[in-house]
Parts: C-alpha cells; sequence; structure tokens
C-alpha cells in the first residue's frame, strides 16, 4: 500500500527523468545497505551474543525496532511542541 503511494508521490514532486534516476539509484543503495544491515544485526546475534535460534533473533528485533519508532515518534511530537 504504502510502496505505491511513495512511488506516486516521487513522480508528482519529480518531473525531471534524470533526478527520478537519482532517486531510483539511491532507493536501490538503501535497500543494499538495509540487506547489509540486517545481515550484520543477525551475524552479531549469532556470533557475539551466541543466540542461532530464528525466533529469538526476530523478538530482538522487534524489541529494537519497536524502541526505535518510539524515539522517532516522541522526537516528532516534540519537535513540533516547540
Amino acid at each position: 500500500m504504502f510502496g505505491g503511494y511513495l512511488v506516486r508521490a516521487e513522480t508528482l514532486v519529480a518531473n525531471d527523468k534524470e533526478f527520478l534516476s537519482k532517486i531510483d539509484v539511491n532507493k536501490q543503495i538503501g535497500y543494499l545497505v538495509g540487506l547489509g544491515a540486517s545481515y550484520g544485526f543477525y551475524k552479531a546475534l549469532e556470533i557475539g551474543f551466541d543466540i542461532s535460534d530464528a525466533k529469538i533473533q526476530i523478538n530482538i528485533l522487534h524489541y529494537l525496532l519497536i524502541s526505535l519508532q518510539s524515539l522517532i515518534i516522541l522526537l516528532l511530537v516534540s519537535s513540533f511542541r516547540n
């Protein structure tokens, strides 16, 4: 749902083909960085903390992401209070 909306927003904002190409390249770089970061995260859990059970790894990731989202929401709310 949101992926289609984001693609639509990009075409509305960027009318230049060159600019759209740069957006696409940067999105692909972001996907690859995220893929590498997730691989590093799971390997760090497996090697550094000796956690090899996939369910436990996913639960840890969920708690990390919930904490990150909560921090972002708190920062967003505090930015509008100023």
